[in-house]
């Protein structure tokens, strides 16, 4: 049953009683579709804040227990397969004597309804090569699938295939290498999709998941069903007895490489189909993409059956002569890549953290090459930063032309690790490899794989650029392995993993005392773990840990950056200048070390410095948007709003699908008057991703209209995204001070504000920033000496920050000073901050009709307004 997925929602009866009722924390929204076991409901999880969909046992099945059995076992098998390309299992519960599944919800269509339209070649071999990995994901955990077709195959709103329903599954036995499963087993499943020898009720194995993937394939390129009969007894028939009629035959447009890979998938005899789901997938990434419209004519005089032979020699020689192989799949002069975390097949949390730490260097050695090469690639923390996992997400959000996607998975005590180079604009499969590697050597797997991809992006590299690439910082395998894996905790710091990070850097030192990286990398974790938790004895750790790695491996810029990050985030600037400067010349291409050395500069206060250093990062990534962002942003705080709308509008242009550009320049917007124009860009913005920055922001502009309804829905919005930010409280409780009925809630929102802003004060008391917002705050509830001790210390730290004096004039004019307000707001107007918004602004409504007010905001504002 995969209907539930459909865009073309299945009505749902007036008398349905589970409709807008809780299941458990599940909100049931509509009903989705039916099949033979039961419905599959839409519901919202009101706790972890996502759509899942619910499949409930049809209740009439729910008293009979092998139906139960079945409906644990789809739980139990799913849940133990992971992968990119299977939907998840959540869950399984009980409520009021009824059973449910929790699963992933999959917006988009089943291949069934896809298949109503021509699907091309290119989609095509997407399609099959996506679910050759779903396969590989869930035969390398001993799970058969038993029932694939169309409508277990979900084609998601990006593209992405998900494969469905493992209700039927089997679990094979893993005594040897050829296990199977015993013919005397009941099966399950779609008798014109099954196998010949499960029709037949004889032992099969994976490939019979292989042939009933022919068939889809078949069914996909050729439009029709390769046995589809009248009735089950003749497609049973044609299926162990008959051959399918070829696909070229049906459809002339077909690849004409598919039909020899169909046709072997089809085979009759298991031993003639691929022998794994992985070697399925090696062929299919290794396939050239061509139509039969570009291949070169039959010459004049040459026997058509002399063609075909050269034809098909053509194909072999594409197939596994890695010259012609590179012919067929061209690379791009200029490339521009995003490499997304690898899969792991294993469950396993560590063998999860070795994954992503292997991804992880692939890219920064990856990384180290842009300064030479025709390469750029998106930095690990990016990609980390906005939860990229899929090949069109990566071409939305950064805009790149090559996407790198993978898996990893470990048999015993071998490595192997699969791999695609993908065009990020067709999502063609341009280039693969398979590496196997002994899992005791990580060296070895992680040499390999940097070799490959090197070769597969046809780079060139000069002797002394490989060295490098090869240098070792330790020369224990195990003390590489666990900084590996460490590496891969940090990807996701939720608290068990920054305790597993800190556990294995640990046994790194233990393994190698004098291994600097991994110091750096405990380091890291500690200021991750104060990050999460604000528990100022981790900032202490953190310092320590990247001091002895700086001292260790004072050639390596990984160790001046992570003691660049403590001093950048203790206020320390002068010394974060000091090491983000030693990074950026041991390590010229780490981007997040020159952010990281302009950040500071600008601290200080040398906002030339500042800008030259962001402006730098853009050089070394002109065509990745992230330079443009941050200088945008410094050019924001600065108050230099039309500059910033120049650099916000070159994110768009570099990746017009970015919610982040259109975000931002909302906010240039906002600054310069124009709320209407920034309104139209946060909701753009809030329709491509929901963040709490623009819901604020949105908020901000119906604020400055003066509709404080609105904004306070707003402003709602963004905390339920993001509660641990005071900004958000603080403009929260703003809008329900400016409306008379709802003031009183004001209170508890400036409180909730004003402790997180005391807790990231107690880390770096010299955030002026912060100290004027939570004087502004205090203000608000009438709190005047702790304001003003407040604003005298903002003041003494950044006098010149036009953030800072703008605060300082509301709350002088809040208390009744307004000379002292005035004085302030034309200082903050001088160092560049926004003439409209003390116009717009309640807070100063008192002083609309004082001519001093009038002439300080009125100069100018005709340029800028719309």
């Amino acid at each position: 049953m995969a209907e539930f997925q459909a865009q073309a929602k299945a009505p749902m009866p007036a008398s349905d009683p589970l409709l807008e009722t809780h299941v458990g924390r599940f909100l049931i929204r509509r009903r989705l579709g039916a099949g033979g076991m039961g419905e599959v409901y839409l519901a919202d999880d009101t706790k972890l804040k996502r759509q899942v969909a619910l499949k409930r046992m049809a209740p009439q099945l729910s008293a009979d227990e092998t139906y139960r059995h079945r409906f644990l076992k789809e739980a139990e098998r799913a849940s133990g397969v992971s992968g990119a390309h299977i939907a998840a299992i959540y869950d399984f519960l009980e409520h009021d004597g009824q059973i449910f599944l929790v699963m992933e919800y999959v917006e988009g269509q089943n291949l069934r309804q896809r298949l109503r339209q021509p699907v091309s070649a290119d989609q095509s071999l997407a399609i099959a090569a996506q679910c050759a990995e779903a396969l590989v994901s869930a035969h390398e955990r001993g799970i058969v699938h038993c029932d694939l077709k169309p409508e277990n195959i979900m084609l998601a709103a990006d593209g992405t295939v998900k494969v469905l329903d493992f209700g039927v599954a089997k679990r094979l036995p893993r005594s040897d290498q050829s296990s199977t499963l015993d013919k005397g087993q009941s099966f399950g499943g779609t008798p014109a999709y099954m196998a010949p020898e499960v029709l037949l009720e004889k032992s099969f194995d994976e490939r019979a998941d292989i042939f009933s993937l022919g068939v889809v394939f078949y069914e996909m390129l050729a439009g029709r069903h390769p046995f589809l009969a009248g009735s089950f007894v003749e497609t049973s028939h044609r299926i162990v007895r008959e051959e399918p009629k070829p696909i070229r035959s049906l459809n002339r447009n077909a690849p004409p490489h598919m039909q020899a890979v169909v046709s072997r998938m089809l085979a009759k005899d298991p031993a003639e189909r691929f022998a794994s789901a992985s070697e399925l997938l090696t062929v299919l990434r290794e396939l050239p993409h061509r139509t039969v419209s570009t291949l070169p004519a039959i010459p004049a005089g040459w026997p058509r059956a002399a063609w075909l032979v050269v034809l098909a020699a053509i194909v072999l020689a594409a197939l596994f002569f890695s010259p012609l192989k590179k012919w067929f799949s061209p690379v791009p002069t200029e490339k521009h890549l995003a490499v997304l975390r690898f899969v792991s097949s294993d469950g396993d949390s560590s063998a999860r953290a070795f994954t992503d730490g292997l991804t992880e260097t692939l890219t920064i050695k990856l990384a180290q090459l842009t300064d030479k090469y025709p390469l750029q690639v998106v930095p690990p923390s990016e990609i980390r930063a906005e939860d990229v996992r899929t090949v069109d997400q990566a071409r939305r959000d950064f805009g790149v032309n090559l996407v790198i996607e993978g898996s990893l998975a470990q048999a015993g005590n071998m490595v192997r690790v699969n791999y695609a180079l993908v065009d990020a604009a067709s999502r063609r499969q341009l280039r693969g490899d398979v590496i196997t590697a002994e899992a005791g050597d990580p060296f070895a797997v992680q040499d390999r794989v940097v070799e490959s991809v090197i070769k597969v992006l046809d780079l060139e590299l000069q002797g002394k650029d490989r060295q490098a690439l090869a240098a070792r910082q330790t020369d224990a395998p195990a003390a590489f392995d666990y900084y590996l894996r460490g590496r891969g905790y940090l990807q996701d710091p939720k608290p068990e993993n920054l305790n597993n990070a800190v556990a294995v850097f640990t046994h790194a030192l233990e393994q190698d005392p004098n291994y600097s990286l991994a110091y750096a990398g405990l380091g890291e974790a500690y200021w991750q773990k104060y990050e999460l938790t604000g528990d100022r004895a981790w900032v202490e750790r953190a310092q320590q840990a990247c001091e002895h790695a700086a001292t260790l491996g004072s050639d390596l810029g990984p160790t001046h950056g992570c003691l660049g990050t403590v001093y950048n985030g203790t206020g320390k600037y002068e010394d974060a200048v000091t090491q983000f400067r030693r990074a950026t010349e041991l390590d010229p291409t780490n981007d997040d070390a020159v952010r990281g050395l302009a950040s500071a500069y600008e601290h200080l206060g040398k906002f030339d410095d500042a800008e030259a250093a962001f402006r730098h990062a853009i050089d070394l990534r002109p065509q990745t948007w992230m330079g443009y962002n941050t200088l945008g942003g410094f050019y924001f705080h600065r108050a230099r709003y039309e500059d910033a709308a120049q650099q916000y509008s070159q994110v768009i242009q570099l990746a017009p699908d970015s919610y982040r550009g259109y975000s931002n320049l909302g906010a240039a917007y906002l600054a310069l008057g124009r709320y209407s124009d920034a309104a139209v860009q946060f909701k753009h913005s809030a329709d491509i991703r929901p963040t709490a920055q623009a819901y604020s922001n949105l908020g901000v502009a119906y604020f400055y209209q003066k509709n404080y309804e609105e904004a306070a829905r707003s402003y709602e919005q963004a905390t339920r995204a993001e509660d641990s930010d005071e900004n958000v409280w603080g403009n929260l409780a703003e809008a329900y001070y400016w409306i008379p009925q709802q003031r009183d809630r004001s209170t508890a929102n400036y409180k909730k504000a004003i402790s997180l802003a005391e807790g990231r004060l107690r880390v770096n008391p010299r955030d002026a920033s912060v100290l004027a917002d939570l004087a502004l705050y205090h203000a608000m509830l009438q709190e005047r000496s702790a304001a003003l001790e407040l604003l005298k210390r903002a003041q003494a730290i950044d006098p010149k920050n036009p953030e800072v004096l703008y605060k300082s004039a509301k709350v002088y004019n809040l208390f009744g000073s307004p000379d002292q307000a005035l004085t302030y707001l034309e200082q903050a107007i001088n160092d560049g901050y926004s003439r409209v918004w003390p116009r717009d602004d309640p807070a100063f409504a008192n002083l609309a009709s004082n001519r001093e007010f009038q002439r300080i905001v009125s100069a100018g504002v005709a340029i800028t307004a719309r």
